[in-house]
C-alpha cells in the first residue's frame, strides 16, 4: 500500500483585492498533483465576478495558460485539481463589475 501525503503552500494570502494581479511563481518540483483551494470570505461591488488561472512555468519566467477555475461570484470555498503542469506554478486573478472587491485567499495542496 502507497501512503500519499499534501503539503500545503500559501500562495495568496486573505486579504481584500480590488484590482487584477498575480501571485509569484512557486517550485512545486517533482510533485505528481496539485489541488487549488480558493476560500472567499466576502465581495462587494454591482454585479462583481472573480476569474482565477493558473500559470505554469519550467523556469520560472516562461508562462504558459493552463487552466481557468470557475468564474466565481458568491462567497465560498473553490477546488480544482491539475496535473500535467510545469516546475513552477502561479496564479492570475482578474476582477470584473462595477467597483469589485473579493476578499480571497489561495492555497495549493500538492501531492507525492
Amino acid at each position: 500500500m502507497s501512503v500519499r501525503f499534501c503539503v500545503v503552500q500559501e500562495m495568496l494570502p486573505l486579504a481584500a483585492r480590488t484590482a487584477n494581479g498575480q501571485s509569484s511563481g512557486f517550485d512545486f518540483g517533482d510533485a505528481n498533483e496539485l489541488t487549488i483551494f480558493v476560500n472567499v470570505t466576502d465581495k462587494s461591488g454591482t454585479n462583481p465576478n472573480l476569474d482565477i488561472s493558473i500559470q505554469t512555468s519550467p523556469d520560472n519566467s516562461v508562462w504558459y495558460d493552463h487552466s481557468d477555475i470557475e468564474t466565481i461570484t458568491e462567497e465560498g470555498n473553490y477546488i480544482d485539481a491539475i496535473a500535467q503542469y510545469g516546475k513552477y506554478i502561479r496564479i492570475l486573478y482578474e476582477l470584473d463589475g462595477t467597483n469589485p472587491s473579493f476578499t480571497f485567499s489561495v492555497k495549493a495542496c500538492r501531492k507525492n
